[in-house]
Order: structure tokens, then sequence, then C-alpha cells
């Protein structure tokens, strides 16, 4: 029997299926204006029926963060993250859709800015302050 590297070993498995390298992810906060605790739901909801209709599909995953705001220190909150995997050409055909959806979100509740990371981008992966 012939034995083979990982790499050929899951390549061959793969059998020429299209792997989505790139990924966008929004953070939603869970405040409207710099510290008031807000309940979400509605904007998560969004992002995510907003991705899913760009990219096919998304994942909302609960978090906590941290950040330093010009006008109140410190701020902890609760934050819920959307991603969507996709390839990078795609990304490129909706990244205005997905920059005006993250405007559109800091302008409702009321923010200093919206995160946004690009993963597996060449030239313009990374964490963006909207």
């Amino acid at each position: 029997m012939k034995t083979m590297n990982a790499t050929a070993t899951i390549s061959e498995a793969l059998n020429g299926l299209d792997a989505l390298k790139a990924r966008v992810t929004v953070y939603v906060p869970a405040t409207v204006g710099t510290a008031d605790a807000a309940d979400n739901a509605r904007e998560v909801d969004s992002v995510a029926a907003a991705l899913s209709a760009w990219f096919g599909g998304a994942t909302i995953q609960p978090g906590a963060g941290c950040w330093m705001s010009e006008t109140c220190g410190l701020v902890k909150e609760d934050t819920t993250t959307i991603y969507a995997a996709c390839t990078a050409e795609h990304l490129a055909e909706k990244i205005g859709d997905v920059l005006e959806l993250c405007r559109n979100l800091k302008v409702e509740m009321k923010q200093e800015a919206i995160a946004l990371q690009l993963d597996g981008v060449p030239g313009s992966s990374g964490l963006y302050f909207i």
C-alpha cells in the first residue's frame, strides 16, 4: 500500500471541493451609546440576515470585550460576533454593502465605531474600526 503524506491525503479526500478561504466578521455591541446596556437581538438578526443573504450563511457567537472610549475610558460589554465564510472575490463584490451595514449599525446604536474583521484576504486582512 502506498503511503501518502497528510496534505495529499486530505487533498484527495476533498476531491476538488471549493474552499472558502476568506471570512468577514462584524462585531455587534450590546450597548446603545458608549455604555448603556441594550438588547441587541434585532441588530444581531439584521447583520446575520445580511451576511447570510450575501454569502450563503453566517454564524453567531456571543462574547465579551472591552475597549477604550475617548469619552468614558474603559468600556466592558457583551458583544456578538457574526461571521460568514466566502471567497475573496465574493467579498470584493460585497465589501461596499458590508461597509454600509457597519456604518448604519454605528449610527443606529450610537457607537464611536463598529469593528469589522477580514481574514484570508491577502493585502486586506485585519481588524478595522468603521
